[in-house]
């Protein structure tokens, strides 16, 4: 009773046991709270702690060029770039996009974010003092990073098969993109078998493991239409598989990379959904009950 003596609220002359029961009510809700913060806190950083080992900086050790991006991401961002443009790289690393887009397009206007603030200042090292070039450090998730910011290209490579969170960052990357704009970012794809979501199950094989998520083509759908999202483009092909990737053995199939380009209109309801769809043939069979494919 001493202990709760140091709780009693100004104006009470005693502790009645209505009073004690409040406060025993009030403590395991505060308690339950601060542990729900501080897991969600350290379920954060596990998450995101790779970004910052000495593997990530082995493998990011110096921007790539133009040459050396992914064949569907050059197949959009040739459509979509023009000298000028503002730019949001999402996950931008060691800052290679901005490299590669100024090699190909000329002078950009660049942000790149990343939650690795050893990421970025390594980029800011990389570019020129000159250059306009901005690095911050940073989850799109979270509103407070670019407050109100917008730009004409918003993209993620590389990103989404390591964020389970991602109907969260595409609604973030949206909203920091420009009507008119466009929003850019590539997925691990299934023909048929069922997505793979789970850390014990899907990861690259790190000291901190990373999630390796690689979605069944109705949860990209699926993905895409809770945004209210009716148009888009959407290009892959068969990839290889990174030496460190783990996935169930019940995986038989190819995984295919696949960017999807999405121009930010007005909300308008639509019950018709369109997508200009390059996909590896897989994608396009369907069987019926009798276990016959059909196109």
């Amino acid at each position: 009773m001493s202990f709760l003596k140091h709780l009693q609220p100004a104006g009470y002359n005693r502790l009645t046991p209505r009073t004690v029961l409040v406060y025993q009510q009030w403590l395991g809700y505060s308690l339950a709270v601060n542990s729900n913060v501080v897991n969600a806190l350290m379920t954060h950083h596990q998450r995101y702690r790779h970004w910052s080992s000495t593997a990530a900086a082995e493998e990011y050790h110096s921007p790539k060029s133009w040459q050396d991006r992914f064949k569907s991401e050059k197949y959009f961002l040739e459509k979509i770039i023009r000298p000028g443009v503002s730019i949001l790289d999402v996950g931008s690393a060691i800052g290679s996009l901005y490299h590669a887009l100024t090699e190909r397009f000329g002078p950009i206007v660049y942000t790149g974010l990343d939650v690795s603030k050893e990421m970025t200042e390594r980029a800011a090292a990389h570019v020129d003092k000159k250059s306009t070039a901005r690095f911050v450090t940073g989850n799109i998730i979270d509103p407070t990073i670019l407050q109100a910011e917008t730009f004409d290209v918003v993209l993620a490579t590389g990103v989404f098969q390591h964020e389970p969170e991602q109907q969260k960052l595409l609604a973030a990357m949206i909203r920091h993109c420009n009507k008119g704009g466009f929003v850019l970012f590539d997925v691990k794809l299934f023909a048929n078998h069922p997505t793979v979501k789970d850390r014990e199950k899907g990861y690259c094989d790190f000291a901190d493991r990373l999630y390796y998520i690689v979605l069944a083509i109705d949860d990209l759908w699926k993905l895409l239409d809770e945004q209210g999202i009716s148009n888009s483009s959407v290009y892959g092909y068969y990839s290889t598989v990174n030496p460190s990737v783990r996935l169930p053995e019940t995986v038989k199939e190819k995984i295919t990379s696949a960017h999807i380009l999405i121009e930010k209109k007005d909300t308008v309801p639509n019950e018709n959904w369109h997508a200009d769809i390059t996909l590896p043939r897989a994608f396009f069979r369907r069987r019926d009950e009798t276990g016959v494919a059909w196109l």
